[in-house]
């Protein structure tokens, strides 16, 4: 069995957050982080407590664009650095959340 994803949700939407986690939960099993702002995605980063596996950021936050988040991030300020380029898990997770779109 493979270890679970630890995985960062920033968005300002409980419900929204809410949905991710219950898609990729019937994928695969995971470990949530949750940020409601982009100061606080840049704080869990940036703490190296756990390294994060996979990001969703919503492109619209209150303080900040996930744009800009996630170009923070590839430039190396967080640490240890996600995999932002995760193509081993992109088509099987996005046949997933197709799917389950679909429902």
């Amino acid at each position: 069995m493979a270890a679970p994803l630890r995985i960062l949700v920033t968005d300002p939407d409980q419900v929204a957050r809410q949905l991710i986690m219950r898609s990729v939960q019937g994928w695969r099993p995971a470990d949530f982080t949750f940020a409601g702002t982009a100061a606080e995605a840049k704080a869990a980063l940036s703490a190296g407590e756990r390294a994060f596996d996979l990001m969703f950021v919503d492109a619209q936050l209150p303080d900040d664009s996930g744009v800009r988040l996630t170009r923070w991030v590839r430039a190396d300020h967080a640490s240890p650095r996600p995999n932002l380029r995760s193509e081993e898990h992109t088509s099987e997770l996005q046949s997933h959340l197709n799917l389950v779109c679909r429902l």
